[in-house]
């Protein structure tokens, strides 16, 4: 790349510094106000989850020293309020359910000073009447209001917060961070690595990385084969560029680091992918390594950063051949990528991240339609999540909300009554079969809200009426089938009964018989008497007379 292309290149100013936060996501907003926290505030964050944050997605106990005159002490409770959309303006309606959630807290006692950070922008009037709001909750002592500005000034200053949420590489422009020479060497890397960068997830191996390439100046990533050392290592190098205007340099064998060295260069960082063997362990590298590691000791320590990867099973070969102890680094500097732990939250935005990036437009779009679809069949609202809605455009986007304009809301009593004559488990609560879809009409209502579009909200607080009145009425039904089951239920214990009692009768006349009549009760055996009889002829009267 020719020097004039950047001969021209703007000096970054806050005020004009543009980083594409709400192409973040929620789940990476939230890790970005996190280390924000530890990072710009001093503080460790603990993290709640997301399904059920009470109205705290983090808090910390302890003090804060805002400035030289400030110092705040007690629970501090910080809440994330991300969109997904460009150039959004908060304003006090948006934070109707964060101000009810804070009274809870503060009712409790849980929180003293709040803290809310935003990926949209802040006017100076909402400003003031959002701190207002939060001010007059009784038992809120401080109140303080984070916006877009605020992150893009903070992200520009802070060279340690970039490196730890790498993803902000890719958001903005680069030229803007960082040195001009060195961003012509890390331009390469950039686009070569600006998809990973852009699906990239910080995962406890990134964390355990970077603070042992800032404390120890050299990091072994080991792991199996695409568990993502190079994508690990890729965000490495451009945190070290940004950190210590490190120039890279690719090695792949010892003598590449003993030729390209340079003592009176200390800004530079060394990248040796699979420094051992690239499928099976190499002897001959062990032993080259070996002769270098006083060279690295010495180089790491005029400033030099060092980062090695290798397949665990071929690190494990090689370290009966290392000496570890002429470079302990190796041995206390590791950190080994296990995708099998991985955190569910992580595994999750991963898929989630390169499927948005990697999903053919065809089957994009087929799945919008079929998310438009099911919202006008059945009022599924998941298409208002952020992680969903980041996959329309925002053509299609008020496509999907002309269909529940015009298409849905109409129909809304008939796919209610549809849902209601679905329920047939007595089993099931009416309000729990209605649960689902009272929650989608709720989602959709704030939405409508959001946009100051009445008649929708109108519509659709129509049908949460007609849910209650769909639940009460399946309600009388579950109480008459619960009759009539037990009143069946009672017949059948009659006739059982009954049953019963004439079969013990029976055994009992059997009983009765066997034990009265006995043996003489028994008929003759006709055994001794002859089967057939010959007929005697009757005697003749003249029989007597002749003889």
């Amino acid at each position: 790349m020719s020097v004039e292309k950047y001969s021209n290149r703007p000096t970054a100013q806050a005020g004009n510094v543009s980083f594409e936060l709400h192409t973040l996501g929620w789940e990476a907003f939230q890790n970005l106000c996190g280390h924000v926290a530890r990072e710009i505030l001093g503080q460790t964050v603990t993290a709640f989850s997301s399904s059920n944050d009470a109205g705290q997605d983090g808090a910390f106990q302890g003090s804060w020293q805002k400035s030289k005159q400030e110092s705040f002490r007690g629970r501090f409770v910080i809440q994330c309020k991300f969109t997904s959309r460009r150039d959004e303006h908060l304003s006090l309606g948006d934070l109707r359910d964060e101000i009810v959630k804070a009274e809870r807290l503060a009712n409790r006692g849980l929180v003293q000073t709040y803290l809310l950070m935003t990926n949209a922008r802040v006017s100076g009037e909402a400003d003031n009447l959002i701190r207002e709001a939060f001010r007059k909750i009784n038992g809120i002592e401080y109140f303080e209001l984070f916006g877009a500005e605020w992150f893009a000034q903070q992200i520009l200053e802070s060279k340690r917060l970039r490196a730890f949420v790498p993803r902000v590489y890719g958001l903005g422009d680069l030229s803007q961070i960082l040195d001009e020479r060195v961003y012509r060497q890390t331009d390469e890397i950039l686009q070569t690595w600006r998809d990973n960068l852009a699906k990239f997830v910080p995962t406890e191996a990134h964390h355990k990385s970077v603070k042992a390439l800032f404390d120890e100046g050299f990091v072994l990533l080991l792991g199996d084969p695409m568990a993502g050392k190079s994508t690990i290592a890729a965000a490495l190098a451009i945190a070290a560029a940004d950190q210590w205007k490190c120039v890279p340099v690719f090695a792949t064998h010892p003598n590449d680091f003993k030729g390209r060295w340079n003592p009176d260069e200390p800004n530079q960082f060394f990248w040796v992918d699979d420094a051992f063997g690239q499928t099976q362990f190499d002897a001959s590298l062990a032993e080259g390594w070996n002769r270098l590691f006083p060279h690295l000791t010495a180089a790491i320590r005029k400033g030099t950063k060092v980062l090695f990867t290798s397949r665990t099973y071929i690190y494990q070969a090689a370290k009966r051949e290392l000496k570890e102890a002429a470079f302990p680094l190796i041995r206390s500097s590791h950190v080994t990528i296990e995708v099998e732990n991985l955190k569910p939250q992580e595994k999750e935005r991963i898929l989630y991240n390169h499927l948005k990036l990697l999903l053919p437009e065809i089957h994009r779009r087929a799945f919008v339609s079929r998310a438009i679809q099911e919202v006008v069949k059945s009022a599924e609202s998941t298409f208002l999540d952020d992680d969903i809605r980041g996959l329309l455009t925002q053509e299609e986007l008020e496509t999907a909300l002309a269909c529940i304009r015009h298409e849905l809301l109409p129909s809304l009593a008939s796919v209610i009554e549809r849902h209601a004559v679905e329920y047939d488990d007595i089993d099931e609560e009416p309000s729990d079969h209605f649960q689902d879809f009272s929650n989608d009409l709720e989602n959709l209502r704030d939405f409508f809200e959001e946009l100051d579009d009445g008649e929708s909200v109108e519509a659709l607080e129509r049908g949460q009426q007609l849910i209650e009145e769909a639940v009460e009425r399946l309600g009388e039904w579950k109480s008459e089938q619960e009759k009539e089951a037990k009143r069946k239920r009672a017949e059948d214990g009659r006739g059982e009964e009954s049953r019963a009692a004439e079969e013990e009768m029976i055994g009992a006349v059997i009983a009765e018989y066997e034990r009265e009549g006995g043996s003489s009760a028994k008929p003759k055996s006709r055994s001794s008497q002859p089967r057939f009889q010959i007929p005697v002829p009757p005697r003749s009267i003249f029989e007597d007379v002749d003889s």
